[in-house]
């Protein structure tokens, strides 16, 4: 019922007509998108000035082209306990399952950090995204260009409320979880033992746990210079 979807539809007839249009503009190379228009609002929950994008109505479209493109790869990449924007994993989800690891496993939750990336979406560069969707689907040329056309129309970094944005964001966070789930380890005895119990991230905000101070000081650090030097 939006104005915008309205119009969209009486140019191109229907939806169809309107995939066949975004299909054209993806393979001439040539998106054609008005600018996102911002404003400012302050984030009821948080008390932050976050910056959201409007769309047009077309680009929105094209969001979920994107999405549904890419999701085989975002279900891959995307970790178990990474919440927030992923259908059936929202705060309740995150809520059960933080509760359900403190019940059953009290001596891997007795210390935890809780760690935020600051200014997240902003900060998600072209770059990255670039860098990781040629590790992850660098034989699809297309839908590479495609992605990173979209992101060329954001400000800054990615976009607060547009779809794509916020399963970039996921996806690009994927990669620190990982790190974190697998990587995140030290030597005893011969042995490998994790120094992360476990860990949940609810868009750009951390929580990890460890069974000592000394291994949840040493999993903080190398995450941050994780997160500096090979996401940026």
């Amino acid at each position: 019922k939006r104005p915008g979807f309205i119009r969209l539809l009486k140019k191109y007839k229907d939806a169809h007509g309107i995939a066949v249009e975004i299909a054209e503009r993806i393979k001439h190379r040539d998106l054609d998108l008005p600018p996102i228009q911002y404003r400012n609002r302050i984030d009821k929950s948080s008390g932050k000035d976050r910056r959201l994008g409007v769309e047009s109505a077309m680009q929105q479209c094209m969001d979920y082209v994107a999405v549904y493109a890419l999701m085989p790869m975002f279900k891959a990449k995307v970790g178990v306990f990474q919440c927030a924007s992923i259908p059936e994993r929202g705060q309740t989800y995150g809520k059960e399952v933080l509760e359900k690891w403190i019940r059953k496993d009290p001596h891997g939750t007795k210390y935890y950090d809780k760690m935020d990336v600051r200014h997240c979406f902003q900060s998600i560069s072209r770059r990255t995204v670039h860098k990781l969707l040629n590790r992850d689907i660098h034989k699809n040329p297309t839908l590479i260009w495609f992605v990173l056309a979209l992101v060329d129309t954001y400000e800054e970094g990615l976009s607060i409320g547009s779809f794509l944005s916020q399963w970039l964001c996921n996806y690009v966070m994927s990669y620190p979880y990982h790190y974190a789930e697998e990587q995140l380890y030290k030597i005893r005895r011969g042995k490998r033992h994790k120094l992360v119990t476990h860990i949940l991230i609810w868009m750009d905000d951390v929580i990890i746990f460890a069974s000592s101070k000394r291994d949840l000081k040493l999993a903080d650090n190398a995450f941050e210079a994780f997160l500096r030097n090979f996401m940026g």
